[in-house]
């Protein structure tokens, strides 16, 4: 997704940039409003964020030469005013939302993509709507020319037949038409040459006609006669040459279709302009449904998301009474294994919420706001896998690690530190009994890949599924090594707001490698 973002603070543009690109997002950013519209006017974009307080122009001002010269690309407004007279202009004028500052990283981005949705939602329904409008006036026209075209070429094989007349036996054209009769030939205008043997005229009938005289006739015939074949058109003419019913020559039957071709193009024109009719009324009636469409589906993810953190914030008051009534008991009574199993599931749940609690922040964009920098990887890899040579020692596991010196990327230390942590506490966790976790960091195809693999007892067959929260390849595999069933969804969710990837691949049987590519 493209972004234009309009803020002439360079502190604050350089921050919201980096943060929007973290989350996949390519943006543009300009310092005044006269920028703005140029650039708006000259790219495309999915989406622009506009500061009200601009030089030159204003966003308002921005925003309204826009929606005047027609373009309708999504605008966020940012606003430091608290008045509703500022907010409702900007919505007047045709912004999408608007957003005061201070604001919260987290409710940006979850503007921004529900701002995104709702054009996705009105360009999804739009073309389903172009698509029905075609078939339905294709089809409609469709018919019509080629029940125009049957009825053309049933009268004229019925005039060409009576020699000028319709035989009262002859059958009509059937379903969708009426039945042919001598009312059908004395509304058609046409003209009649017979011809001789040698494809010469030797009669003209043109009564039935007042465009063209007998000589005109006599040439139209004689040149379609030339050409050798029994139907075809000539101008506005459509013929057929048919053996008289004496048997001496043919009987040419020239029949003008112009205002049937007329009649058709008119059909043509007022349903193309219905269509279009409809496919704005489609267009007007999208636009201001879509915020009532995707705003259920924005306030439920928000929802949920609340849902958590609040949750884990209540929990939290619940588990230190547990605890401190464990060791209350544990005091009076002395430890016992109840006791000791109450201690235990209260960490689990404690270390369980603080996971979801880092979930929640991750998802909301709140982790995006520590400060990036140029940092060591190598040192900063070597330095976490050294704290877990002991824990995967005590296992029974060897822990051997590659790692190419002097990697440097941009980043924050502290996620990469989290994320190989988790990765390594993973291997150790679910490693084979004697098995062996290898640690490869290195430069593949211009980017640092850091890669971790191990062997253990029964390697998933979709390893992707690693990174749903809960997942569990095996049912009693959690509660066994004290997991928590989110640590590599939290791996992942960070891979994603340090712009990496992170992936898992079954390597041969009995290996699971995970790899995270980095900048």
């Amino acid at each position: 997704m493209k972004l234009l973002y309009a803020e002439d603070e360079p502190a604050m543009a350089e921050a919201v940039t980096d943060i929007l690109n973290c989350h996949n997002f390519m943006v543009d950013a300009v310092q005044d409003g006269q920028e703005a519209l140029d650039y708006a006017r000259s790219g495309d974009y999915d989406g622009i964020i506009l500061d009200i307080m601009l030089p030159k122009k204003s966003g308002l001002e921005v925003l309204s030469e826009l929606r005047e010269s027609g373009d309708r690309t999504p605008v966020l407004l940012l606003t430091a005013k608290s008045e509703v007279e500022d907010r409702i202009l900007g919505l007047d004028l045709g912004a999408d939302d608007y957003l005061p500052k201070p604001f919260a990283m987290g409710e940006l981005l979850a503007r921004v993509r529900a701002m995104l949705r709702r054009r996705k939602f009105v360009v999804t329904a739009m073309a389903g709507v172009t698509l029905l409008l075609l078939v339905l006036l294709g089809g409609i026209n469709g018919v019509n020319l080629w029940l125009n075209s049957r009825d053309t070429d049933m009268l004229l094989n019925a005039l060409a037949d009576g020699e000028g007349t319709i035989r009262p036996e002859r059958g009509g054209p059937g379903f969708f038409g009426p039945p042919l009769d001598g009312d059908d030939a004395m509304s058609a205008v046409f003209f009649i040459v017979r011809l001789d043997a040698d494809g010469s005229a030797v009669y003209a009938d043109t009564s039935r006609i007042s465009t063209v005289t007998e000589d005109e006739a006599v040439e139209y015939a004689e040149s379609a006669a030339a050409a050798g074949d029994a139907s075809g058109r000539e101008g506005r003419f459509r013929y057929r040459i048919a053996p008289s019913r004496d048997g001496r020559g043919s009987v040419a039957v020239f029949l003008d279709v112009s205002a049937d071709e007329r009649s058709m193009l008119i059909v043509a024109v007022l349903s193309l302009l219905a269509g279009a009719a409809c496919w704005l009324a489609a267009l007007l009636a999208a636009v201001l449904l879509s915020r009532r469409a995707t705003r259920p589906i924005a306030e439920s993810m928000e929802r949920q998301k609340q849902f958590i953190t609040d949750a884990g914030h209540e929990i939290k008051t619940p588990l230190a009474i547990i605890r401190a009534n464990a060791d209350a008991l544990e005091l009076h009574q002395g430890e016992s294994r109840w006791s000791r199993n109450i201690q235990r599931q209260t960490e689990r749940m404690d270390e369980l919420m603080k996971r979801l609690l880092t979930l929640a922040r991750l998802d909301e964009g709140g982790a995006a706001k520590l400060v990036e920098m140029e940092f060591d990887v190598s040192a900063l890899v070597e330095e976490t896998a050294a704290q877990f040579r002991e824990p995967a020692e005590a296992a029974g596991l060897r822990l051997s690690c590659e790692i190419e010196p002097s990697l440097h990327t941009k980043g924050v230390p502290e996620q990469l530190a989290e994320l190989a942590g988790i990765l390594l506490d993973n291997a150790v966790k679910y490693s084979a009994p004697g098995g062996e976790i290898n640690l490869a960091l290195r430069r593949e195809s211009g980017r640092v890949t850091l890669r971790i693999r191990n062997a253990c007892a029964e390697p998933p067959e979709e390893p992707e599924r690693l990174f749903d929260r809960f997942y569990r390849g095996d049912s009693a595999r959690t509660q066994s090594t004290g997991g928590t069933g989110l640590g590599l969804s939290i791996a992942r969710a960070l891979a994603e707001n340090m712009g990496a990837s992170l992936a898992a691949a079954r390597i041969g049987e009995t290996e699971i490698e995970f790899t995270a590519r980095l900048h």
